[in-house]
This record gives C-alpha cells, sequence and structure tokens, in this order.
C-alpha cells in the first residue's frame, strides 16, 4: 500500500534538492543556446524527471496506480515550482539591472 505520509516526508526533504539542480541545469543549458519557451519546457522536464526519479529511488517502484500518479504528482509539482523559479528568477535580475543601470527610467526634457 502507498503510504502518503512517506510521500509527503520525502518531497519536503528533498524538494529544495530537485529545484536547485534543475534550476542549475536550465541555466547550462541557456549558456548552450537554449532559450525562451524550450528553456521553460525543459525545466518542467528536468523537474518532472528528477523529482519523479528522486522519489522512486527513495520510496521504490510503485506497484499500484496511486503510487504512479503520487510520482507524476512529485515531478509535475516540482517541474513547475522550478520553471516557475527560473522565471520570476530571470524577470526580477532583469528589473534589477535594469534600475541600477537607469535603463527603465524616463529622462526628463526641459
Amino acid at each position: 500500500m502507498f503510504d502518503v505520509t512517506k510521500f509527503f516526508a520525502v518531497t519536503v526533504d528533498m524538494g529544495p534538492l530537485v529545484i536547485l539542480a534543475v534550476l542549475g541545469l536550465v541555466t547550462f543549458l541557456g549558456k548552450l543556446g537554449v532559450t525562451g519557451k524550450a528553456q521553460l519546457v525543459s525545466a518542467m522536464g528536468l523537474g518532472l524527471l528528477f523529482g519523479g526519479g528522486f522519489l522512486i529511488a527513495l520510496m521504490g517502484l510503485p506497484a499500484t496506480l496511486s503510487g504512479w500518479f503520487a510520482v507524476i504528482l512529485c515531478g509535475v509539482t516540482l517541474g513547475l515550482i522550478s520553471s516557475g523559479v527560473y522565471e520570476t528568477g530571470k524577470g526580477l535580475l532583469a528589473k534589477i539591472l535594469a534600475r541600477s543601470l537607469g535603463l527603465g527610467e524616463t529622462t526628463e526634457k526641459g
């Protein structure tokens, strides 16, 4: 039988590690030339792969439909979090750079 409490304990413990690994790999893919939607999709795919894989590694191969559903749910959740964190971080960095360099300010004509 699938143990839901163990699932949540494992997900909370491994979530930050998976997210950092996915963010690092997506950044690496960006350096290789992957950009835009392809980079966003890669964050989702890597989150699904690593999140689901890590859950299987810690809890074993699921024998039931509920177990496989949990693996997919964990992977999708970590993929969405990773892609959201990546996109948000990218947007914040652009705003910070624009402000610090004065690129977003309007000039007054006098």
